[in-house]
């Protein structure tokens, strides 16, 4: 009897980018524990729109908390022209 070739699942270690996207998570979930958030944010922002949606949804889910931890907490003064530049750059960039 000739046995049938299962078809392989695809994993997300088999795409290179799937695989680049899962160790941005894996980053930025890690600088969420250790609270972070400036670090965290970028690299959940990395992980949207990727092709694994279930990765996708995770890292849309982390980055609503970063996005409302960041929110609450008192920000620092701009002193310099360039420091507020950047600062309203960065909130532009999170839809802000």
């Amino acid at each position: 009897m000739a046995q049938k070739a299962n078809p392989k699942k695809s994993s997300i270690t088999d795409d290179p980018r799937a695989s680049q996207a899962l160790q941005h998570y894996e980053t930025g979930l890690r600088a969420l524990q250790e609270h972070k958030f400036d670090k965290a944010k970028p690299l959940f922002q990395k992980v949207l729109g990727r092709r694994h949606k279930e990765l996708s949804d995770r890292a849309a889910i982390h980055l609503s908390i970063c996005i409302n931890i960041w929110s609450a907490r008192p920000h620092p003064v701009s002193r310099t022209v360039e420091e507020h530049f950047d600062y309203a750059v960065s909130l532009m960039n999170v839809g802000d």
